[in-house]
């Protein structure tokens, strides 16, 4: 029940320092993300397997080699195949279940914390049945799988993180789901699609955060397609696009780690977002509104306290007013005039999901200054993705979806996307009207 855990935050000891544990996939620093390592993890959660420890790639090269060769009339073209598929780890790419040698995560923070956020987003709802995961292979390849399967070991998925946007879990759980069953696309596009949904998971974090009422919702994000040119004339894109996300994600952290506190848990129960939190004090009675309600000003006047912060109450306000206070507590410890070196910490978070969540969606433009755009890789794997496994999906239903997953275009963005659907060939317009278009994907 997460009304008892606000009732224990009166009993919390208060440290003047922040910390995250769950949600964010980037830090200050240690964020060297390998997707390769991440893709492979992702593969063995739904799978359901992993190597054994005992049990190295070199050995798996050093077996191949010798099962192989009894097959060969040439034993020179052993060395071959070597090159072919071992060196540096080629044969990764073959199929997916090759990827089980690149699942070392925990080899670097980043990674980890990365795969932890995916890992949330799916909520063990992908389970190896709904997923095709098994490529086409030729004679040798299917040689190695039967190596590869005598060194295999199952394991149970334990899940300790709920996802902090359902409906983005729902959408990322729907597209990998459809990405997986053309196992050459999987391979090809999976390390593309996870920088995607960390992007989009980021972005629609950011825009949410400060929400604690409700559900958290797609919000309006605009970009504009790289081949466009940019104005400040387009009021969406400047009052709804880069400008917005940078205001907003700065709010990540601080409230983050507010958060922990709440999720301060010894047990088995899982890790939930805010906004559940201000569900719960909602739809409390009247008794247990005012003993949140007093739990939650005891452990705001420690925090206070605890960070030297100017102390202004609200004697009289309800449990989520009092919650929203200590969210705006929380980020004023890192006010530039606070005189902290809590600013710099501020300013680092947003500089590192600049430089490596963000980067291939931001891009400067003369006068109109910086802008969020797509690239036409990430607009073709989107348009895949939505349409699915329909052949094509009329044009102003691909837009709902887009936005769905947290991409806004404005009127003059949707008639470049409509004549880059014509140039490439994977469009049928019915009329000139956007009603009629529709448009196929490229798979």
């Amino acid at each position: 029940m997460l009304l008892n855990r606000i009732y224990k935050l009166s009993d919390i000891n208060i440290q003047d320092r922040n910390f995250v544990n769950n949600y964010l996939p980037f830090r200050t620093k240690g964020n060297e993300f390998d997707f390769s390592m991440i893709s492979g993890a992702l593969i063995s959660y739904l799978m359901k397997q992993r190597i054994g420890k005992n049990y190295n790639f070199d050995q798996f090269k050093q077996d191949c080699l010798f099962k192989v060769s009894g097959y060969l009339s040439d034993p020179d073209f052993k060395s071959k195949i070597d090159e072919m598929y071992f060196k540096d780890k080629t044969i990764i790419r073959v199929s997916p279940e090759f990827s089980l040698f690149n699942v070392e995560v925990n080899s670097n923070i980043g990674n980890k914390h990365m795969f932890e956020v995916f890992k949330s987003m799916l909520n063990g709802k992908l389970q190896k049945e709904s997923v095709q995961i098994e490529g086409q292979v030729n004679f040798l390849e299917e040689i190695f799988l039967e190596e590869l399967k005598k060194h295999v070991e199952s394991f149970e998925i334990q899940q300790t993180c709920e996802p902090y946007l359902p409906f983005l879990a729902k959408l990322f759980h729907q597209d990998l789901s459809f990405i997986s069953s053309y196992p050459e696309y999987l391979l090809s596009e999976l390390n593309h699609f996870l920088r995607l949904y960390a992007f989009l998971y980021c972005s629609q974090l950011a825009l949410n955060i400060n929400d604690i009422k409700s559900e958290p919702e797609s919000k309006p994000l605009y970009f504009i397609l790289d081949i466009e040119k940019a104005s400040q004339e387009r009021s969406q894109i400047k009052n709804y696009g880069y400008g917005l996300l940078q205001e907003k994600v700065t709010d990540l952290f601080p409230i983050l780690s507010l958060l922990e506190y709440f999720n301060d848990i010894k047990n088995e129960e899982m890790v939930v977002p805010l906004w559940r939190f201000g569900q719960a004090l909602s739809e409390a009675s009247d008794n247990e509104s005012q003993l949140a309600n007093a739990s939650i000003k005891t452990f705001l006047e420690k925090f206070v306290t605890a960070r030297n912060l100017n102390k202004i109450y609200n004697e009289h306000a309800t449990p989520l007013d009092t919650l929203k206070n200590l969210i705006e507590y929380a980020k004023e410890q890192f006010n530039k005039n606070t005189g902290t070196s809590r600013w710099d910490i501020y300013v680092k978070y947003k500089n590192q999901f600049n430089k490596l969540i963000a980067s291939h969606f931001i891009q400067r433009r003369g006068r109109a200054g910086n802008i969020l755009i797509v690239n036409q890789d990430n607009l073709l794997l989107l348009t895949n993705l939505v349409i699915g496994t329909r052949d094509s999906l009329r044009f102003q239903e691909l837009l709902k979806a887009f936005q769905a997953r947290g991409i806004w275009f404005d009127k003059q963005s949707e008639q470049t996307l409509i004549k880059f659907y014509e140039r490439i060939g994977n469009v049928e317009k019915m009329s000139d009207s956007g009603d009629a278009v529709y448009v196929r994907k490229t798979l």
